[in-house]
């Protein structure tokens, strides 16, 4: 049996069941929901499941406006207790770890605090996306360029090189990384460039679902 609580990853068949592999679970059992989707749960269910799972994070100094490159990694949950001044995570970089609830958040065996001065610096992702389409556009921005130039990792001066671009109204599939990036195999594209948006995602293409004559 599962018990009650348990948080599990299922396909809900439209007809009452949820499959969970080869087995299956009622949505209702005598007139009354047992399986909630998680994403329905309240703001404080969720919270508190993220203390007890990892999960990505952001690093943002968009509020601390820190002139540095980036955190210092601490190893312990002390702000003074540094790995060294080598040693940091990188402004914009995403990183997994464990948040303890208690304003710091463990990655291996090392520790991020998620607030400096009183900002928060850890920004905490939602679930990356599947893979969906996106067009090129370049209504907005105007570049009279024939098209976008793909880089080798999140930094606009990584490019690829001389006629590695995709090409405005292209249609691709990539994952948006939640960071203003969207990934596409192992290169990216911005989703904004001088501000503008260029990547437009498409609605899913429709596909055909199972129904139940009830």
């Amino acid at each position: 049996y599962a018990p009650w609580g348990y948080i599990f990853d299922g396909i809900d068949h439209e007809d009452g069941w949820v499959q969970v592999g080869d087995r299956y679970l009622p949505v209702h059992m005598s007139g009354a929901r047992v399986l909630v989707p998680v994403e329905a749960v309240s703001h404080e269910a969720v919270e508190q499941e993220a203390d007890q799972a990892t999960r990505k994070y952001r690093l943002d100094n968009s509020q601390l406006q820190h002139k540095g490159p980036g955190l210092a990694w601490r190893l312990s949950k002390d702000l003074n207790n540094t790995a060294g001044s080598q040693h940091f995570a990188r402004w914009r970089e995403i990183i997994e770890g464990l948040n303890e609830g208690d304003g710091w958040v463990k990655v291996d065996a090392r520790y991020l605090p998620t607030h400096v001065g009183g900002v928060q610096v850890l920004i905490p992702q939602t679930t990356p996306q599947a893979a969906r389409k996106y067009r090129l556009d370049n209504s907005l921005l105007q570049h009279s360029g024939p098209g976008l130039v793909w880089r080798l990792s999140k930094d606009l001066n990584d490019v690829a090189g001389e006629g590695q671009f995709a090409a405005w109204e292209d249609v691709f599939e990539g994952i948006d990384e939640g960071d203003g990036w969207v990934r596409v195999d192992d290169r990216y594209l911005p989703s904004h460039a001088d501000g503008l948006q260029v990547l437009v995602p498409l609605e899913p293409d429709k596909v055909a679902r199972k129904y139940r004559l009830d």
